[in-house]
């Protein structure tokens, strides 16, 4: 209730002398050219830093990324960084389609929050933590095992796993595309196919790029939170409609914490908003488990 009325106050707040940098750009650059852009929000330097990562071919700018990296640092002081996947697409701003040619990969988009993981660290933080939204959580969970003893947490929002979608609306549709693919990577791999995945119905790519995707499925996503080298806080909303209900029951017995936002859909739209903001402070904090 506090971090609400402190998050209301914000008008307030903003007529007092700044304490912390305004959002910067960033530009980087991979070994192999590709141009990255970030968002950039210095903090108090006793706080700890955080990565938002975003979902599903989209940016750093999505809604829900967008309220959470601007409250975590005007209201609580963290510093933030929000990258956007480049998706194999240098100097990439805008969502991509799900009908465009695909080019990237799990493993891709774990090396890029990697790097900018050794981003912060460059810039001197010390003490990190990992947020992903919906599929961007995967993404932090497949970054987990070589990121640095500076990591210290992972908040992962709205998780799902790969065929949960299609489980629930097209049963049956991505079973049919894990043969496809299969059968594909060793008679054709470099052939391009339209497959389903996630909230995509023509996802176009290569059987070995979506195949690093499908190999994420429920099981394997669980097992990941099992192994997780730092403790891990699951955030689920109760009127999440791309989530099986019998999920929040698996994650309960991952190992992860499970907090449960009644009310709340995928994105924590509304005044849900709060709710989330005050979940996730908490577990960067490391007292998410606290009443």
């Amino acid at each position: 209730m506090y971090r609400r009325l402190v998050f209301l106050l914000l008008g307030v707040m903003m007529l007092l002398p700044a304490a912390r940098d305004h959002a910067a750009p960033v530009q980087a650059s991979l070994p192999d050219g590709t141009l990255l852009n970030a968002d950039y929000q210095r903090g108090e330097a006793d706080q700890p830093a955080v990565l938002i990562l975003h979902g599903f071919l989209q940016t750093q700018d999505f809604p829900t990324v967008r309220r959470l990296a601007d409250a975590l640092h005007e209201d609580m002081g963290y510093s933030v960084l929000t990258p956007t996947l480049s998706l194999g697409i240098s100097d990439r701003r805008q969502s991509l389609a799900c009908e465009a040619i695909q080019q990237h990969s799990m493993e891709s988009a774990a090396a890029e929050i990697g790097f900018w993981i050794r981003w912060l660290i460059e810039r001197g933080h010390r003490h990190l933590a990992l947020v992903g939204h919906s599929m961007g959580s995967l993404m932090v969970l497949a970054a987990l095992p070589d990121a640095p003893p500076e990591v210290e947490r992972a908040v992962l929002i709205s998780l799902t796993y790969i065929g949960q979608h299609l489980d629930v609306f097209e049963r049956g549709q991505h079973q049919n595309d894990l043969r496809k693919a299969r059968k594909l990577l060793t008679e054709s791999p470099d052939r391009l196919e339209a497959y389903h995945i996630a909230y995509c119905k023509a996802y176009t790519a290569t059987p070995a790029h979506v195949l690093s995707y499908y190999a994420w499925d429920q099981d394997h996503t669980l097992e990941a939170i099992r192994r997780a080298k730092v403790p891990v806080t699951i955030i689920l909303g109760s009127r999440d409609r791309r989530i099986d209900p019998d999920w929040h029951r698996r994650i309960a017995g991952s190992g992860g914490h499970l907090i449960v936002i009644e009310g709340a859909n995928h994105f924590f739209d509304d005044a849900h908003e709060f709710d989330l903001l005050d979940a996730v402070d908490r577990a960067i904090a490391g007292d998410s488990e606290l009443p």
